[in-house]
């Protein structure tokens, strides 16, 4: 162990100095500060002309095949991928049927009426699994409206069915309490029982703060053992006990678990009625002969599917599938309830064509499965991505074609060349994500940004149309930031962007994680 504990220690140690060294050489340059100060400081307003690309129908425009290949050359690297396989499973859910249903109603109205009745509760806990007696005491305020109006009254709430459960209950004892309490106490040791008796009768009549500060092994006793205030309700059996009846001044001695806790009351705030509450809960869930049939069920698909196939015998029994993608070192799959683990194993080790044995999930589910395709491709296919580079290639046509009419010496003679109108933007900083009426346009921001003052710009392509526009005025902010808060501002932000090396190395050292065929 020992052995194993230094090794860690050495990867530990050299992977904070291996991250501090990657941080510390990381820094904000000048020319990032400065325009990070122009960025906190200065707002933009002007003009702008836009021409949405919607306004030219698909349809007049032409990508071929070809450049559609020419484009996923260039850029083939935006289409990495994750190697993945593709299953499609069946699902066999254990769900309680009517009948099962109506047999809990039946037991959980049964048991009601003895929990009703029961003499001593307690004893009725003991013999009934469904009954448990609340730990701490509540106030009417902590219940539900149904609650407090049996509760208060003397009289048991339900059995009433609430979210999948028949639930009753019955208040077994019910004390009038202060709501809260401020409280210091003193720690000790559970062996010192000795001193814990000197020590009450000493605070009795002592300095509590002195004697907290002196003996108590908490951390609270360099305040003075002070606690603060604690309601009455969030006190477990053993405090609530000791505190039961007791007033401003009083102090108490509690022995829980390994240790002795000598409580004093500093102050008490307005008696209240506490309760304590036994509680009846019968989820409904499903019998064990509806458990047995689902399970039937599934097994039954899983071996028929093994010789008629998959999808065939998911048609002839009317069973739904569907299909996922199960990535390269993934631990689930989406769907299944973080349950998945099991299927994602096999799906790493099963070959085109298997179909799964039954896999039984943690929450009462069964799933068969069968594996439909590998793809180990380290990008994605052009047919993959095709309509996604078309649209890409629209786009940037229609831009060749807006662009060409968007033309004239002043914004209001592009507005008219283009056939539409001239807006307005105010307020506009640097760093803004969203601008009212233009939308989420990096490069539109850049350029208010970068323009020269009255200068109406070249055409700019955005993402959802062509934009010209015109700076006409900057603002100052009347609480500049200053160069040195802005540098301390980068460095941090340079600092943590720098922790992205690691990841960097990982990959450059090209490390294949296989760890998903171990667990």
């Amino acid at each position: 162990m020992w052995s194993f504990l230094s090794k860690q220690a050495d990867i530990d140690r050299a992977m904070v100095k291996f991250n501090t060294l990657i941080q510390k050489g990381a820094y904000a340059t000048a020319l990032e500060v400065e325009r990070g100060v122009k960025s906190a400081n200065d707002s933009y307003n002007g003009r702008y002309v836009v021409c949405r690309y919607n306004t030219i129908a698909d349809s007049l425009v032409t990508v071929s095949d070809s450049q559609i290949k020419d484009y996923y050359k260039a850029h083939k690297n935006q289409y990495k991928q994750t190697p993945y396989r593709t299953i499609s499973l069946v699902e066999f859910e254990v769900t309680p049927t009517d009948a099962d249903k109506a047999a809990v109603e039946a037991d959980a109205k049964a048991a009601a009426e003895q929990f009703a009745t029961a003499a001593d509760v307690k004893v009725f806990s003991r013999e009934n699994r469904h009954v448990s007696i609340a730990q701490s005491y509540i106030t009417a305020a902590q219940m539900t409206a149904d609650e407090k109006a049996a509760l208060t009254a003397g009289k048991m709430y339900g059995p009433a069915l609430v979210a999948d459960e028949w639930r009753a209950a019955r208040a077994i004892e019910v004390r009038n309490v202060p709501e809260k309490y401020t409280l210091s106490h003193i720690v000790l040791n559970y062996t010192d029982d000795k001193l814990a008796d000197s020590l009450v009768t000493v605070a009795k009549k002592g300095d509590f703060a002195a004697l907290a500060s002196q003996y108590s092994l908490a951390q609270t006793a360099a305040d003075g053992g002070n606690i603060g205030e604690i309601t009455y309700a969030s006190l477990s059996q053993e405090f609530a006990d000791a505190l039961n009846g007791k007033k401003k001044g009083d102090v108490v001695k509690v022995s829980t678990g390994n240790a002795i806790q000598i409580i004093k009351v500093d102050g008490v705030s307005a008696i209240q009625k506490h309760y304590k509450v036994a509680s009846l809960v019968y989820p409904v869930v499903a019998s064990q002969n509806t458990q047995r049939e689902v399970h039937n069920a599934a097994s039954l698909f899983a071996v028929t599917a093994k010789n008629d196939g998959f999808q065939a015998t998911a048609d002839a029994q009317s069973q739904a599938s569907r299909t996922v993608n199960v990535e390269k070192a993934s631990r689930s799959i989406y769907g299944l309830d973080g349950h998945s683990l099991e299927v994602v194993f096999w799906a790493n080790k099963a070959k085109v064509g298997d179909v799964s044995e039954l896999i039984k999930l943690d929450n009462n589910h069964y799933v068969v499965a069968t594996l439909t395709a590998v793809n180990d491709n380290e990008f994605r296919s052009v047919n993959d991505v095709a309509a996604q580079i078309k649209n890409t290639l629209l786009r940037d046509k229609k831009f060749e074609q807006i662009a060409a009419k968007m033309t004239g010496k002043t914004i209001e003679e592009v507005a008219t060349a283009a056939g539409s109108e001239v807006k307005t933007f105010e307020d506009v900083k640097y760093d803004a994500y969203y601008v009212p009426g233009i939308g989420v346009e990096p490069r539109v921001l850049g350029a208010i940004s970068s323009l020269e003052q009255g200068a109406v710009s070249a055409p700019i392509k955005g993402a959802s149309g062509v934009y010209v526009l015109v700076t006409d005025g900057v603002t100052a902010a009347e609480e500049a930031q200053t160069l040195e808060a802005e540098k301390v501002k980068q460095q941090a932000s340079a600092e943590q962007s720098a922790t992205r090396a690691f990841y960097a190395v990982q990959q450059a050292a090209e490390i294949e994680d296989n760890t998903v065929g171990y667990f």
